[in-house]
């Protein structure tokens, strides 16, 4: 958690469930209260009729922390979805600075914590549709003048009163991590353990960003005379992380120490769910329109927003027996799109090598493309993958291994290209299996 605190289970104000919250010298403050309190309130949601809304944030991050379901159930509407289009993230660590811009949701959707919590309130998971903007928000402002007058008493001004709702929410899931020492290095994992046994720098020093630490990182694991192993790091953990700094090239995305490049890769994963629908090879044959084409009738192809409440978002759509031309293309849907100004830096700064390419090379990188996930703490954040479709690491390394290869024989539509550079075989998965466990906190 923060620097200078021990670690205390407390629980969950709705449920019990357990989760690790630091124990400072002083009292939490009260932000931080104030946006457990909201983050846990359902009445902030689209209410059904005359009954109060039924969905908090904590109904699909369940406990704050970790989730475990695929797609998340959402308020019913007639017409509208019942899930969310992808898996529920964990939120725990997420609100870190790294080497590059911020951006959240798997397809860089939002810029920054508040704006995050801001879409929410009006977004379809907590009951709207677009176009509803102004009642969403009309709504919010209602619950919070009346259940929380208190704390919002001397703030006269509607949209500043849901902006300071929206930062105490990101104050409470600020003070999500995962367990540091009094320097501010994860020191919870297995792995971690294992850095200390054997002399390892545990964090990028001084202006060195996370890649080029990792690159520092595998260079001295492999100059290691003698390995030194940890409790919970054994023979098949060093096996399994020759793997993932060697042939698995894992390390290339999965940058240390949070094991994130939060760059966006097209690893297959749409590709399969789509072919596992519509037939095998159909994803290569779905027609997706040029960026000039995109941008001359938006509303045909990208996500609807509240200025074009009709638009078909059919390629931020779960794939759908006898709706053919309808998939989640990821970031395609974010990047260059006039509706999200704010995250068209990060994005071009995530996407696009050396940060220079014109805006047609932007958007195929962009397609299919998903934000790498944190590998810290996967044993509480199964299903796996931005549509939850496996259930195991297992099932993730034997991804890897099949895609890869189709990657090698080019079949795997706009892949990224470090995709046939990984070579993983039957016997490694046990000991990749058991390296990944190593990076959850004990």
């Amino acid at each position: 958690m923060m620097r200078g605190r021990f670690f205390l289970y407390l629980w969950c104000l709705t449920g019990g469930a357990s989760v690790a919250f630091s124990q400072t010298p002083v009292s939490i403050r009260p932000s931080v209260r104030l946006g457990d309190r909201l983050f846990h309130d359902p009445h902030l949601s689209h209410p059904r009729g005359a009954q109060p809304g039924s969905t908090s944030c904590a109904s699909c991050h369940q406990d704050a922390f970790f989730v475990r379901t695929d797609r998340s159930s959402i308020p019913f509407r007639i017409e509208g979805p019942l899930s969310t289009l992808r898996n529920t993230p964990p939120l725990i660590g997420v609100w870190r600075d790294h080497e590059l811009p911020k951006l959240f949701h798997a397809d860089g959707e939002f810029a920054t914590f508040d704006d995050l919590v801001l879409g929410s309130f009006s977004s379809r998971n907590l009951g709207w549709f677009a176009g509803e903007k102004s009642q969403a928000l009309a709504h919010v402002t209602s619950v919070l003048r009346r259940e929380y007058a208190t704390e919002f008493s001397a703030i006269p001004n509607d949209a500043e009163l849901r902006l300071r709702a929206a930062s105490a929410i990101a104050a409470y899931l600020r003070t999500l991590d995962f367990k540091r020492d009094l320097d501010d290095l994860y020191n919870g994992s297995p792995y971690d353990a294992f850095l200390a046994a054997n002399h390892l720098p545990a964090a990028p020093g001084g202006q060195e960003g996370e890649s080029r630490y990792s690159q520092r990182l595998v260079r001295e694991i492999q100059a290691l005379k003698q390995v030194r192993i940890a409790k919970g790091f054994g023979m098949a953990e060093w096996r399994g992380l020759q793997v993932f700094i060697g042939r698995g090239q894992c390390i290339q995305c999965h940058s240390a120490p949070s094991f994130s490049d939060f760059r966006f890769h097209n690893i297959g994963v749409s590709q399969t769910e789509y072919d596992r629908v519509h037939g095998v090879g159909k994803f290569g044959t779905l027609a997706v329109p040029t960026l000039a084409e995109r941008n001359r009738h938006p509303e045909a192809y990208l996500p609807a927003t509240d200025s074009t409440p009709g638009a078909t978002g059919r390629f931020a759509a779960i794939p759908t027996r006898g709706l053919p031309g309808r998939a989640d293309l990821g970031a395609w849907n974010t990047a260059l799109n006039a509706s999200r100004p704010k995250v068209q830096y990060g994005l071009r700064f995530a996407l696009c090598p050396g940060h220079e390419c014109t805006p047609e090379e932007e958007l195929a990188l962009s397609f299919a493309s998903f934000k790498t996930p944190i590998l810290r703490g996967l044993a509480q954040s199964d299903p796996y993958f931005h549509n939850g479709s496996v259930s195991t690491l297992s099932e993730v390394i034997a991804h890897y291994s099949d895609i890869s290869e189709l990657a090698r024989h080019g079949k795997v539509r706009g892949a990224d290209r470090l995709l046939q550079e990984i070579w993983v075989s039957p016997p490694d998965v046990a000991d990749l299996v058991a390296f990944l466990q190593s990076l959850n906190d004990r």
